[in-house]
């Protein structure tokens, strides 16, 4: 049985722009037909106002229980908690199981939001009821990275087949294709016929200034360099379009490099800073000397929850 059995229970079916709300008695009656709440101050505030006129009436405290819904619950969730109210978010996984008890399994916001409130009012489950703005940043911070890095490897792709294309044999010269000297010497010859017809010591300054490499390897590197732009102009498919392309795609590549660094070093700024519990800072630190678990992928487990920080 819930803690709250004997509460005024307000259950909160959130949506993306507004959310339908059902209130329970201290028995478990519906206080009042379920009512519908904007996104915005106008309706927040009315919901704030309807469930403190339920806390005046029954002289108790009342308990509101609303689903996870990705960020679209986040405003509300922490808009209440600012008010000093008591509120949990439950995991979905729950609130549907709960729904498929139901034969008719047909999508009602008013009976959604009275099941949610019944949940919490009768059932004994786990849900969670901090914001933690730091850590919600960080975690954001962190799946902007990831989509970033994800979304670098899909042009990393393009830029190999481009150039399997237009220079075969490129691949074999430079290990990283993405790598600086790859990208510098791309950006300046970005078909084999232009390395071919471009001075040897032009050729040679940028891959030393690149590469930081003394001149017996870059000449090496070089050597290399003409022989694959030599045999990409007899089996290679020329086009102008695709010195184009691969220019384009080297500039969407380079963006996202800098981008990525930025998050990264304001991720790492973050867990070093004040704003972080010591705590939450020793937990990662305790699952970065994991084998296997880096700064990048730990997380770990608080308040009775796991909580994915993708740091």
């Amino acid at each position: 049985m819930s803690k709250y059995f004997y509460s005024p229970t307000v259950g909160i079916d959130v949506s993306a722009d507004f959310s339908m709300v059902a209130i329970l008695t201290p028995n478990g009656d519906i206080y009042k037909k379920p009512f519908k709440v904007k996104h915005d101050v106008d309706g927040f505030n009315h919901l704030l106002k309807e469930i403190k006129k339920v806390e005046k009436e029954f002289n108790m405290k009342t308990a509101t229980f609303m689903e996870s819904t990705g960020v679209y619950h986040l405003s509300l969730f922490h808009f209440l908690i600012q008010n000093e109210l008591e509120v949990f978010v439950i995991n979905p996984l729950i609130t549907n199981s709960n729904k498929n008890k139901d034969i008719r399994k047909v999508k009602n916001d008013k009976k959604d939001a009275i099941n949610i409130a019944k949940l919490g009012k009768f059932e004994d489950i786990k849900a969670y009821s901090s914001f933690d703005i730091s850590v919600f940043t960080l975690k954001s911070l962190c799946r902007d990275y990831y989509k970033l890095v994800d979304t670098r490897s899909v042009y990393k792709k393009k830029l190999s087949a481009d150039l399997r294309v237009i220079f075969p044999g490129y691949n074999k010269v430079f290990s990283d294709l993405t790598g600086i000297t790859s990208l510098d010497i791309l950006k300046s010859y970005s078909a084999p016929e232009s390395i071919i017809n471009a001075p040897k010591d032009d050729v040679l300054k940028l891959l030393a200034k690149s590469s930081r490499k003394n001149m017996d390897l870059c000449k090496k590197t070089y050597n290399k360099l003409i022989n694959a732009a030599e045999n990409a102009t007899i089996i290679g498919i020329q086009s102008p379009c695709f010195s184009i392309k691969i220019l384009g795609i080297i500039s969407i590549i380079e963006s996202l490099n800098e981008q990525i660094d930025i998050l990264l070093a304001h991720i790492k700024k973050m867990v070093k800073g004040d704003d972080l519990s010591d705590n939450f800072k020793q937990n990662i630190k305790l699952l970065m000397s994991i084998p296997g678990v880096g700064f990048l992928t730990a997380k770990f487990k608080s308040r009775n929850r796991i909580i994915l920080v993708d740091l």
